[in-house]
């Protein structure tokens, strides 16, 4: 009688059950690496809008503003002087919350941000995921940006203290 090859349905069965105990195990971790690489693509994405806003009021030598608009799909628009729209982005994936200490934020034609005094103009992402810290982005008044965690408290002492 000749020998045939192959797997045998109990090998089969003990082979999907294996995964089935894996696949659970797994998928809540890559759940959470999926959240996590969503909040800092968005973070990135609103670190360019910020440098984009910038550098357009240096180009133009005139004033920008960076809107960002909290309501979903939240977003953010930068409009120049006039009233133009310069750029438009807006985010509908649900997987992020993006909420603001200002209305808009302003550069003057030197990059500066006059109208921002120390965390006084904020931008924060708050993922849905639960397991994920949502990241702050404050803009200082020379215009530089600065990303931390949102649940982070300020470390350093007001001056006059």
């Amino acid at each position: 009688m000749r020998r045939v090859s192959g797997f045998t349905l109990i090998e089969l069965l003990v082979t999907v059950a294996v995964l089935a105990i894996l696949a659970t195990v797994a998928v809540p971790g890559f759940q959470s690496l999926v959240a996590s690489n969503r909040i800092v693509a968005d973070t990135n994405t609103l670190i360019s809008g910020l440098h984009l806003a910038r550098s357009e009021a240096v180009k133009r030598r005139a004033p920008v503003r960076f809107n960002p608009e909290t309501e979903q799909p939240w977003g953010f628009s930068i409009v120049d002087n006039d009233g133009q729209v310069i750029s438009q982005h807006r985010y509908d994936h649900g997987a992020t919350q993006l909420s603001a200490s200002a209305a808009s934020i302003e550069f003057n034609a030197l990059g500066r941000a006059p109208g921002c005094e120390a965390r006084e103009c904020s931008v924060t992402l708050t993922p849905s995921n639960d397991s994920v810290r949502g990241k702050r982005l404050s803009v200082e008044s020379s215009g530089r940006v600065t990303n931390e965690d949102a649940s982070k408290q300020d470390d350093y002492d007001e001056p006059g203290e």
